[in-house]
């Protein structure tokens, strides 16, 4: 008896007017509600699109693009390193708790008072989850 693959849906999520489109869901995706602000944040990125390409964005092109690069793609694995690197000083030098990074870090959530309202029960669950597993930074 042959074993059928299980085919993951790929996540296509792109940059139209109003806000960001997903067409279809991978198991273990996340849903969430975006601000007025990240939506208007889109909305920039989009014209960004538009201005470097001279077409709207389609469901196969990132909505943050490398702006160096002649056709639509993803910054390279380098680039988005190098730019968390900075995001994780800037934290640190603006004073964020060490334990709050590593849990960013871990689940891709950083949890605000801001934003706990946009964010499901079990996001917030995982996020308390990764930062209480670890120890204080007064110990």
């Amino acid at each position: 008896m042959e074993k059928k693959k299980s085919k993951k849906k790929k996540v296509m999520c792109y940059a139209k007017k109003g806000g960001i489109e997903r067409t279809e869901c991978r198991e273990g995706s996340r849903t969430f509600n975006l601000s007025q602000e990240t939506k208007e944040i889109l909305e920039e990125q989009r014209k960004r699109f538009i201005e470097k390409f001279g077409r709207e964005p389609s469901p196969k092109d990132p909505v943050f693009f490398d702006p160096d690069a002649d056709t639509p793609q993803p910054y390279s694995e380098e680039k988005i390193k190098e730019a968390l690197e900075i995001l994780v000083e800037d934290m640190r030098k603006a004073g964020v708790d060490e334990r709050h990074i590593n849990a960013w870090r871990k689940t891709g959530l950083f949890i605000t008072p801001e934003n706990v309202d946009l964010l499901p029960p079990e996001d917030i669950e995982e996020f308390e989850q990764a930062l209480n597993a670890q120890k204080p930074d007064s110990e």
